[in-house]
């Protein structure tokens, strides 16, 4: 799904659920969760690749030693089998080379055999090439988050953006309900049916109920996407530095700086500064509260530091003594 689609779609979902949000406010959430939800595929496709050198030297050999056994099976296929290798091995000839008559029905199957020995032969030469003592990706940003089920990583990150939505539309903590009258405790609840629309709608494969119960337990924004995308470049960018200079690994440490790229969303930013929505934009107008910056098409975020040193300032307990919400 493209971001064109996503607008369409999930704004639609947040009418639905919502009817009195504006379109243009239902755009601008809709592509935040499906902001969320493509970090979240992307890193999830690293996270599959979180693994030892070790564990990766292993796989190859063993790639390898099966191809090996194919070849044995292979030499004593006869005159019935070698015909039906022939399209197999006529294809196979053709790509080195060109406009070569087809392979006899003797040949192919010493054709076949020789491609897979050669195979054989490159996959125990990468096995060579790899680290023993390289440590998984995740472990040198300093972290230990193991690779999970395939739609683990991006069921969560989804029902967390789906919970910050509702809480800034709805003004409510998401929740969900149990009925105990019904057939095994039926759950229900308007941010459960948000969170199954939305995931329907992105075709994610996981319980919707099982993730709507779990982020409900967890801050609203646990999870900060715009230090995420950073950090999934960076593991991206660990993972290159693997292949070309191994030994160099142990000195690769990106998380510092991700960290002082934090992002907060204007939720965050009324918790943090104890200012309302109104607030917040009318000393934005006045300028005397710091303006957002642009995380994505529809999406804004301040920087964490700057609003910290706003605080500090004197301007900070002087305007927001005038503008403070009773």
């Amino acid at each position: 799904m493209n971001w064109v689609d996503a607008e369409s779609c999930l704004s639609k979902v947040i009418s639905e659920c919502f009817p009195e949000t504006p379109d243009d406010e239902a755009k601008r959430l809709g592509l935040a969760i499906y902001d969320a939800w493509k970090t979240a595929v992307s890193l999830q496709s690293i996270e599959g690749s979180n693994r030892t050198g070790a564990a990766d030297i292993k796989s190859l050999k063993l790639a390898a030693k099966h191809l090996r056994n194919c070849v044995s099976n292979l030499t004593p296929v006869g005159w019935h089998g070698g015909e039906q290798l022939i399209p197999l091995a006529s294809r196979l000839v053709e790509r080195e080379q060109p406009r070569t008559p087809i392979v006899s029905i003797n040949g192919a199957t010493t054709v076949v055999a020789n491609f897979l020995e050669e195979i054989s032969a490159e996959l125990d030469a990468a096995s060579g090439q790899v680290t023993p003592d390289a440590r998984p990706i995740f472990l040198y940003l300093g972290e230990k988050r193991p690779g999970g089920r395939p739609t683990e990583t991006i069921a969560e990150f989804t029902a967390r953006e789906c919970a910050s939505v509702f809480e800034e539309v709805s003004g409510r903590k998401p929740t969900v309900s149990t009925d105990p009258n019904s057939y095994g405790n039926q759950a229900y609840g308007p941010f459960l049916d948000f969170v199954t629309k939305v995931f329907s709608e992105l075709g994610i494969e996981a319980s919707p109920e099982t993730w709507a119960r779990d982020v409900t337990s967890l801050p609203v924004k646990a999870i900060n996407f715009q230090e995420v995308r950073v950090y999934s470049l960076s593991i991206a960018y660990a993972k290159f530095l693997q292949r070309s200079k191994p030994r160099l690994m142990g000195a690769c440490s990106c998380r510092s700086s991700i960290m002082a790229m934090r992002m907060l969303r204007r939720p965050a930013v009324e918790t943090t500064t104890g200012l309302s929505r109104s607030t917040i934009y009318a000393m934005m107008a006045e300028g005397t509260f710091p303006k957002p910056v642009r995380l994505g098409k529809r999406a804004v975020g301040w920087p964490e530091d700057v609003i910290q040193a706003w605080l500090s300032s004197p301007a900070s307990s002087e305007r927001g003594r005038l503008h403070h919400d009773d």
